[in-house]
């Protein structure tokens, strides 16, 4: 499981913001990587919440 805070970037509208994330990272049958159930929660700023994922290629 990964977790961890992500910060916005300096001098861009998102500077002041600061996500929490969440993901299951797993490797698959063929050995490729994997995130499935990915969160990020906005935890200061005015910024968005949602979902991801991600596939090795």
């Amino acid at each position: 499981m990964l977790t961890g805070k992500a910060k916005g970037v300096p001098g861009t509208p998102d500077a002041e913001c600061v996500h929490e994330v969440k993901a299951k990272i797993c490797k698959t049958t063929t050995g490729k990587w994997e995130v499935m159930n990915g969160t990020y929660t906005v935890t200061a700023g005015k910024c968005c919440s949602g979902t991801f994922s991600m596939k090795q290629r």
